[in-house]
Formats: C-alpha cells, sequence, structure tokens
C-alpha cells in the first residue's frame, strides 16, 4: 500500500514549493490540495475546484476525507452525483470516525437485579470469524476508487445477507490518508447496518457479525441495529396488529442471536426500551393498547415512555405527583381500538443518563434501561414503577417539575424515594 506524506509536512513542502512551476501531474495538484486544505480549508476548496476535470476533483475529495472526514461536509455537494457523493454525505454524518469511543462498558448485573450500564457489550468474548476473511476486492479492484467501490459493494452484499463476501470487499480497502483500520471498519458498520435496513430482523445475526469485526466502532454498531430495528415499532395508541409482532419477533431474534452470552437479557431490554419510545413517540395520545400485545417483563419500558410521551402531549407543570400518576394510569386503562397505520418518520431526542457516574452499583434498587440511552431504578410494584417513570420524565422536562420531584423524597418505597432524591 503506498503512503503519502501527513499533511502537516505537505504544509511545509507547499510553503517551500516555488509556485511559479506549476505541478505537471494529477498527483502533485492532489498533494497541493491536500496541503491547502490542511493550512486552509477554504484555499482548499478553491484548489478542488481549480482542477482540470471531474475524475481529480473526486479523487481529491475521497483522500480529504480520509484524512479529514470531519469537515468534508462542505465539500459533497460539489460531487457528481454517484457512489462517491452519498459516501461523503454520510461520511460528515458519522462522527464516530473522528470521536471514537474508548471508555470501556462496564459488564455484569447489579445485585438487586439490572445492567450495571445502559451500554452494549458481550459479556464473554467474542470474536467475529469474519476478521479472518481474506481481503477480496471483486470487480472494484479496477474501479478508478476501489474504496467507495469496496463500501458500497459490502452495503450490496449484506443486504443480501452475503456478510462473508461484504466482510472480503472492505478487508480490500486501502487508504491513501489515515489508516485503513478505520475505514474498513467503518465498511463494516456501513454494511451491518444496511442488512438491518434491507432484510430487518433477518439480517440481525450477519449484522452482529459485521459489528464484531468493526474495531473500536463495535458498541455504536451494536446500538445502531437495535435502534433500526426498534424503530420500526408501531404507534403505541393502535390495536396490536403484524407491525407489533413483527416487534416482537425482532426481540426474539436479538434473544436467540445472543442466547449464549449473559448479556443476552440486557440486549433485549435496550431493544424494548428503544422499540417503546418510538411507539410513544408516534403516538397522538397515551393509551394502554400496546400492552395488550407485549409480553409482561417489558412493562417498565411501556412505562418509561409512555410517562415521557404523556408530559409532552399535555404540558401541566402545575400538576402534583398524584395527578401525575392519575392520569398515566387513565391514559394507560384507556384503549383507543385504532387499526394500526403506515409509520410516521419521527426522531427520538436525547434523553440523557441521569443515572450519573458514581452511584453505588451495590444499592439495594434494582435497575432497568432508560429509553436506550440511560438507566433508572425499577419496581415490581405497577403503581411505584410508574411513579419512578414520572419522576424521570419530571427531571428531562425544561424546566424540570421540581415540585413533583420533591413530592416523593419521603415516598414509603425505596426505589421511588432514592429516584426522586438521585
Amino acid at each position: 500500500m503506498r503512503r503519502l506524506i501527513p499533511l502537516g509536512v505537505l504544509v511545509l513542502i507547499a510553503a517551500c514549493r516555488d509556485e511559479s512551476v506549476p505541478c505537471g501531474t494529477a498527483q502533485c495538484r492532489q498533494d497541493a490540495v491536500l496541503a491547502a486544505w490542511a493550512a486552509d480549508p477554504s484555499k482548499g476548496a478553491e484548489a478542488i475546484a481549480a482542477l482540470p476535470d471531474a475524475v481529480e476533483r473526486s479523487a481529491a475529495v475521497a483522500r480529504i476525507m480520509e484524512a479529514d472526514p470531519s469537515r468534508v461536509s462542505e465539500l459533497c455537494a460539489a460531487l457528481p452525483e454517484g457512489k462517491l457523493r452519498v459516501r461523503c454525505q454520510r461520511t460528515s454524518d458519522r462522527p464516530h470516525l473522528w470521536h471514537p469511543k474508548t471508555k470501556p462498558v462496564v459488564k455484569g448485573m447489579r445485585k438487586a437485579g439490572g445492567p450495571r450500564s445502559h451500554r452494549l457489550a458481550p459479556e464473554r468474548p467474542r470474536t467475529s470469524g469474519l476478521l479472518e476473511v481474506p481481503a477480496d476486492l471483486g470487480i472494484c479492484v479496477s474501479a478508478p476508487d476501489p474504496h467507495t467501490c469496496a463500501w458500497a459493494r459490502a452495503m450490496e452484499l449484506a443486504a443480501k445477507g452475503e456478510v462473508r463476501q461484504a466482510a472480503a470487499r472492505c478487508a480490500g480497502i486501502e487508504v491513501e490518508e489515515g489508516e485503513a483500520d478505520l475505514w474498513q471498519a467503518e465498511c463494516r458498520f456501513s454494511a451491518a447496518e444496511e442488512s438491518i435496513s434491507v432484510l430487518g430482523a433477518k439480517g440481525y445475526p450477519g449484522g452482529v457479525d459485521l459489528c464484531l469485526s468493526a474495531g473500536s466502532f463495535q458498541e455504536r454498531c451494536l446500538i445502531h441495529l437495535a435502534r433500526d430495528l426498534a424503530s420500526r415499532t408501531p404507534p403505541a395508541d393502535g390495536t396490536p396488529g403484524p407491525a407489533l409482532e413483527s416487534t416482537v419477533a425482532a426481540a426474539g431474534v436479538i434473544a436467540q442471536t445472543w442466547s449464549q452470552d449473559p448479556a443476552g437479557p440486557k440486549f433485549v431490554d435496550h431493544f424494548w426500551s428503544m422499540a417503546l419510545g418510538y411507539a410513544f413517540q408516534r403516538a397522538e395520545a397515551v393509551t394502554g393498547d400496546m400492552l395488550d400485545g407485549l409480553p409482561e417483563r417489558v412493562q417498565p419500558h411501556v412505562h418509561s415512555a409512555a410517562a415521557w410521551r404523556l408530559m409532552k402531549l399535555q404540558p401541566a407543570p402545575e400538576r402534583s405527583l398524584q395527578e401525575w400518576a392519575q392520569a398515566l394510569d387513565k391514559a394507560l386503562r384507556a384503549r383507543s381500538g385504532r387499526p394500526e397505520r403506515p409509520l410516521a418518520a419521527v426522531h427520538m431526542p436525547g434523553l440523557g443518563n441521569l443515572w450519573h457516574a458514581g452511584v453505588d452499583e451495590d444499592h439495594p434498587v434494582q435497575a432497568v434501561i432508560y429509553m436506550g440511552m440511560g438507566r433508572r431504578a425499577a419496581s415490581e410494584v405497577v403503581a411505584e414503577d410508574r411513579l419512578i417513570a414520572i419522576l424521570e420524565a419530571a427531571a428531562r422536562q425544561e424546566p424540570a417539575l421540581t415540585q413533583v420531584i420533591q413530592a416523593a423524597t419521603e415516598h414509603p418505597s425505596l426505589a421511588v424515594r432514592w429516584t426522586a432524591l438521585r
């Protein structure tokens, strides 16, 4: 693999080069573009625009993408329609490429029950056989841009369930800037997402295998698979039907995929915590329709999502804790009787993790994952668990409903009281 001079060195070379002597090769012109970009992106963009043809401009953008993915977005619109432009647009929305997670995932269960962290990772050492798949670029070996070709082809293959072939294309990626390992991992990450996008739950086992071979992107990749499946959950204010049955089936596939790992229940609960979030985000009213089609074990996730959505649909800062509890109980007893309807695109806001670091993990309170983004206390007593969900939702309002939270600081339930005091 040919390695080019680092950008910082190119800046020095460019500063010393006699600009009266024009570059006579595409390689020289691209090196000059990268040096200009490293010194001043606006000058780099001008240098790209001055290149003699679309092929050279595309090649220059591809190299900048590999060297500086966090700032490439401003160049995407100038690319011609095609795979490179799609890859450019996607890359600019992939912050893990320049802000990788390095903090290890806390594993294990609390003594009182529930996970020690909401983050995802296998409990047992598990590697992917896809890491051993030999590189094979296939038709991309002769493409003008082998990297982009291999990335696109890997997604096409993963969408057909051919994950080994997809991994082979990713393993063949070489780069002129940056590290090949980074872009090979990103290729596997993208292929895993595509397997879910096209195949749904059927693509989950292969997608997991790709995620496990995605290096430092493993956790984000696993989260994206679960999120993309969860986002297909129908509105919560409709009679359970085929769409909800598909969500239940997806949870079953996740459980089966992780059945040999102690973290299996956590993967399933993480999925349900997001699925119910999407379901109630789509709902026009909070009702209990969905309870009729779900296993009892997911009720805490219903409570979390329903309480949060209720406060969005019925903003009433003057309500007391008791009034919110009565409103939530009444809502979840109601049934709309509406048939399932087409899924509307919704965005789940970031709700944050209010289970702060440093909390004693041996504290005698059960934990449950909260909307895929954190944890909360839980109770096997339905009324108490709903109160906890209300407190969590109240803390996430702007401004927080402090009078609701303070009203629970002397509640007889340890889990309720602990939540309010936390």
